[in-house]
């Protein structure tokens, strides 16, 4: 049995869709994943779609039996603001408030009316300075989401964009970001499409474009010239004359929607650029290798991995006022029962062998008890066998075709006491005598007529001896019964 201690729902809004990924972390790392990418109708704008939206968060999370407590939402990129900042490291202690205090330098907003948050992605020693990623959208953009979560029933843990998530997802996973000095990551929507480039593991230039034709050729073109622009300004120190041997180390990957596949194929066969597409494998090892899984949903995997893991590109817009309180109730009462399930396994195991061991034993002495009961049958037994074997010993000499008893009587019968023998053979059906006898010419005659004797005859002359006995040999065939 195994138990899940964390899950959590990552919901992304993007132009023409919306991504839902339902992940699940057990003990061992496991990850299980449930996800949907839900095209946006055409016919649906303003409260119309909204109210889709909400319908299908809901149905979403009542058909995978999803629990609402961990919940992290990402805003789309077009409505959001990304800025790159340099501060001194004094400003390190009282960081917020000094950029609450410098943002309004860096956006056309005025403070009141955006939400923001931020994160040091570098801090250069040499020149005392910290660098930021500022991330800033409008409060009323952020309230729109809110409504829709809040008629949905979700109180969201989180809020940030599809570009952070999206990075989230590819730094975490397995992948050569170690090897590449420029890495280019290109996300493809119905309507628009992303830039992020990435050096030394750090973001370094975030835009949304939106596509300014429905024409095939002409969105591979657009993209290509926003790669080879953002290029430049993300890696400013690559002179011109370095540029072909820097993009001989600089690889861009795309990713997007199976029905941009023309534009994706037709990016990747260009050779004035080094395009590839994302490598799916980076997706699996986040899940565990649940097999290939489209990459349009990798920005939904990275919300829903930072509710179950820390993650590299840690913001977020929600305002701690608004932001739900985190309970470890749930975790802790997973782990005791977890806890409680293996004492419980641990206990019916022991407790099977004891009473397996008990009734062994008492076996065991039932034989023991039985055992000379057993010995005196078994001796019993051997005794019957050995009569047995006498009786039948005899019965075979009994009834053999001639049996030697019944011949020596029938002798003792027809040769006269007075005739004494000296030898006596048997052969199968041929009996030898050999002897002294008064008249050994009337044997001949007596054994014949006897109904065991047949053709009897001399084998040897007659002789006498000085007392007058006469020497003889005779052979005589027995009769059958």
């Amino acid at each position: 049995m195994i138990v899940s201690l964390q899950s959590s729902l990552g919901i992304q809004f993007r132009k023409g869709c919306l991504t839902l990924v339902y992940l699940k972390k057990f003990l061992r790392e496991e990850v299980e994943a449930q996800y949907e990418v839900i095209p946006q109708p055409l016919n649906k704008t303003g409260e119309d779609l909204e109210t889709f939206w909400i319908q299908e968060i809901c149905r979403f999370v009542k058909e995978n039996n999803i629990g609402k407590e961990n919940v992290w939402v990402g805003i789309p990129r077009h409505e959001m603001l990304f800025r790159f900042l340099s501060l001194p490291a004094s400003a390190e202690e009282n960081l917020r408030n000094v950029v609450r205090y410098e943002i309004e330098k860096y956006i056309p907003f005025s403070e009141e009316d955006v939400v923001f948050d931020f994160m040091i992605t570098e801090k250069d020693v040499e020149v005392n300075t910290l660098q930021l990623l500022l991330l800033v959208t409008k409060k009323e953009v952020l309230e729109k989401y809110l409504s829709v979560l809040d008629r949905a029933g979700i109180t969201p843990l989180g809020m940030e964009t599809s570009s952070t998530s999206l990075l989230n997802t590819f730094l975490l996973g397995k992948n050569e970001k170690g090897k590449i000095n420029c890495i280019g990551l290109v996300d493809i929507g119905k309507y628009d499409f992303e830039i992020e480039w990435i050096g030394s593991s750090r973001l370094r230039y975030s835009r949304s474009v939106d596509f300014q034709t429905e024409e095939s050729s002409d969105r591979i073109q657009q993209i290509k010239e926003n790669v080879e622009n953002s290029f430049q300004i993300a890696f400013p120190s690559h002179s011109r004359q370095d540029k072909e041997s820097e993009n001989d180390s600089a690889v861009v990957y795309l990713m997007g929607e199976e029905k941009e596949s023309e534009i994706i194929d037709g990016l990747v066969k260009t050779d004035q650029i080094n395009i590839t597409m994302f490598p799916r494998e980076i997706i699996s090892a986040r899940l565990n290798g649940q097999g290939p899984i489209s990459s349009n949903l990798i920005s939904g995997i990275g919300l829903a991995l930072k509710g179950i893991k820390k993650v590299p590109l840690d913001v977020n817009l929600l305002p701690k006022h608004l932001r739900k309180k985190t309970r470890k109730a749930g975790l802790c009462f997973s782990v005791i029962l977890f806890i409680a399930i293996i004492i419980l396994s641990l206990i019916w195991g022991i407790s099977s062998i004891v009473k397996e061991r008990l009734v062994l034993s008492k076996i065991e002495k039932e034989i023991d008890s039985l055992k000379n009961e057993v010995f005196s049958i078994q001796k019993i037994q051997q005794d019957s066998q050995s009569i047995s074997k006498e009786i039948k010993g005899l019965n075979d000499i009994q009834q053999s075709e001639f049996s030697r008893l019944m011949i020596l009587k029938e002798l003792s019968t027809v040769i006269p006491p007075s005739v004494w023998l000296t030898d006596l053979r048997c052969y199968k059906s041929e009996l030898n005598l050999s002897g002294f006898a008064k008249s050994a010419s009337d044997l001949i005659a007596l054994l014949d007529s006897s109904p065991r004797f047949h053709s009897s005859e001399f084998i040897a002359p007659i002789t006498r001896d000085r007392g007058g006995k006469e020497s003889f040999k005779i052979k005589t065939k027995i009769e059958r019964r």
